[in-house]
């Protein structure tokens, strides 16, 4: 199994070899911007990185607040994922949008709104992954300053 470090600096690796020939293909800041954003492969490698960057700035956080996390915390995390994401998966086929023509303009507008869904449900998930934590941490202090009076 793959550590995280070695997929960040693969990604990170990958990502700066992207761009640089992306830039050697055409020279100008402008064209080479479009040729990112229009190539497919390009546009993958771009999300993969800004993937694990935010994967990376997650860790960070859980390292800065919560140090190490207990494996009771992280089973219960894990479960209550599972079901979040079951329930964000269920919110996006009941609110789909049946009625699109598939012109050039709502092709660009469902692209946006898949990666902003994305979006927001990595930040929601984040969010409620430090909330989570936060109460099983809050429960394990409490429970341990009562088994210390007695």
């Amino acid at each position: 199994m793959i550590s995280f470090n070695s997929y960040f600096f693969l990604s990170l690796i990958i990502t700066i070899a992207s761009i640089i020939n992306a830039y050697t293909l055409h020279e100008q800041f402008y064209s080479t911007m479009i040729y990112l954003s229009t190539s497919k492969i390009h546009r993958l490698i771009l999300l993969n990185m800004s993937f694990s960057f935010y994967c990376g700035v997650l860790r960070g956080l859980l390292t800065f607040f919560f140090q190490d996390v207990r494996e009771n915390e992280k089973l219960s995390i894990l479960e209550k994922v599972k079901r979040k994401v079951f329930d964000f998966a269920l919110m996006l086929i009941v609110f789909r949008e049946d009625s699109l023509d598939l012109t050039f303009f709502s092709l660009l507008f469902l692209e946006f709104y898949l990666i902003s869904s994305l979006v927001f449900f990595l930040g929601l998930i984040s969010f409620s992954v430090l909330h989570w934590l936060t109460i099983k941490r809050s429960e394990y202090v409490i429970t341990n300053v009562f088994l210390l009076i007695k």
